[in-house]
């Protein structure tokens, strides 16, 4: 299982879905200029070029918001963005389940706070679950395609328009 993902610690969800839909529809960033959160970055090669963006947004629960691309990508200048402007927590995740890595980074209010980036872990899923634990988010693991399903529980699809 590969998975990248992220949180929000915020009660305006209104507000992260508009960030996220004009960041959609804003010109792409040129190679090389995602800012270095200290985790693997595919934005160069996935997002960047990609017209059908989506990121699916959950439903607040206990003061934090999950969301996840369609690619399962991070965009860590959206992420950034987010953190500056909702003046909040964003948390980043990234399982590669394969290779036994993980990764997590926090950004508070625009400055990331932390990052780290394990190798050879063996339990990369329980690392990153205890670490979600530990910043008291509400959520799991979660793919874009699980994501997809529970759109009748309160996920929004936010794309292109």
């Amino acid at each position: 299982m590969n998975v990248e993902l992220f949180f929000v610690q915020s009660d305006d969800r209104a507000g992260l879905v508009g960030l996220i839909a004009e960041r959609l529809t804003s010109p792409a960033d040129a190679p090389g200029r995602q800012p270095d959160w200290g985790l693997e970055s595919s934005y160069d090669a996935l997002l960047a070029k990609e017209p059908k963006r989506k990121v699916a947004v959950s439903p607040i629960q206990n003061g934090w918001i999950a969301a996840v691309e369609s690619k399962e990508v991070l965009d860590f200048a959206m992420l950034q963005g987010i953190s500056e402007r909702l003046g909040c927590e964003v948390v980043a995740c990234q399982l590669a389940n394969i290779a036994d890595s993980c990764g997590y980074a926090r950004c508070c209010s625009g400055k990331l706070a932390e990052k780290k980036w394990l190798e050879s872990d063996p339990d990369a899923v329980g690392t990153l679950r205890a670490y979600l634990r530990e910043r008291s988010i509400p959520y799991d693991l979660l793919t874009f395609r699980e994501v997809v399903k529970l759109r009748n529980t309160g996920w929004e699809l936010v794309q292109r328009r």
